[in-house]
């Protein structure tokens, strides 16, 4: 559903079946589209991010140099953000401050950028 924006509305019901009898149809609940998130394609495919699921920190490495790092949390707020410097390509961040949960992890190198759905433990 690609084409949803903030404030649109949608009617949800469902059918559920047991065995061979009529189905129990559930009350139309209406859904209001909060917000919305996307994840760009990415531009490095040499971007790797891990371990996922991770506990306390993750790794970054490409074949090219890194120059930031951002983290996400699903609404799309910013949670971190970190510049590195120099020619890296292999960083360690850490994420003893997140909560269990999905993330979204954005990594800029030189060559582009890649965008990661972190899980954290």
């Amino acid at each position: 559903m690609s084409s949803l924006t903030a404030g649109d509305t949608f009617d949800n019901t469902a059918e559920i079946f047991f065995d061979f009898n009529f189905p129990i149809i559930t009350n139309t609940e209406t859904v209001t589209v909060m917000s919305t998130a996307s994840v760009k394609e990415s531009t490095d495919s040499s971007i790797k991010v891990y371990p996922n699921p991770a506990k306390s920190f993750i790794n970054l490495s490409t074949s090219n140099s890194l120059e930031s790092v951002t983290i996400m949390d699903i609404n799309g707020r910013t949670l971190s953000q970190t510049n590195f410097t120099g020619n890296s390509t292999d960083q360690s961040v850490s994420i003893e401050n997140l909560s269990s949960g999905i993330y979204f992890v954005t990594i800029q190198s030189d060559l582009g950028q890649k965008v990661e759905k972190l899980m954290v433990e």
